[in-house]
């Protein structure tokens, strides 16, 4: 039987690694929502959303990162070479090859932990520029944050 976590976070040092506790921010409930690969998590946000809740999804802006932020995408490239840079016509980078990275990464610990390294501050500053948006455009009491 496959588990989905929600957990209250306490201390905000926390959502910086993982979701695992709620923490009042503002007018904000925060609750971090964690599982294993197909546990339903994703089932689990839209069931909060369809609610009322606002759901934040760190996967997707891990995506969305390796896109915007050409800095961490770089630092990628740099790491593992051309076969995961994605290029456009100009020979610019726009993305990483998630598919080849993780063909890299998931066999080898320390591989996995320097992207880690690169990705979470970079997820967690996203989060809060988010939650920050959606505050001041909207009063809502419950964030359901997808890790």
């Amino acid at each position: 039987m496959k588990k989905v976590h929600l957990c209250i976070v306490t201390d905000p040092d926390v959502m910086n690694r993982k979701p695992t506790a709620i923490q009042q921010n503002g007018t904000s409930l925060i609750v971090g929502l964690t599982g294993g690969i197909a546990a339903g998590k994703s089932t689990v946000a839209q069931i909060f959303k369809a609610l009322g809740a606002e759901v934040w999804n760190a996967d997707e802006a891990a995506k969305t990162l390796y896109r915007s932020d050409a800095v961490l995408r770089e630092s990628i490239i740099q790491r593992w070479g051309e076969s995961v840079a994605i290029r456009d016509e100009h020979g610019q980078s726009i993305d990483v090859d998630r598919s080849t990275i993780a063909a890299r990464v998931f066999h080898d610990q320390e591989q996995l932990a320097w992207l880690e390294q690169q990705v979470h501050p970079a997820v967690a500053a996203q989060f809060e520029i988010w939650l920050k948006q959606r505050e001041r455009i909207n009063s809502f009491t419950l964030v359901i944050r997808e890790a």
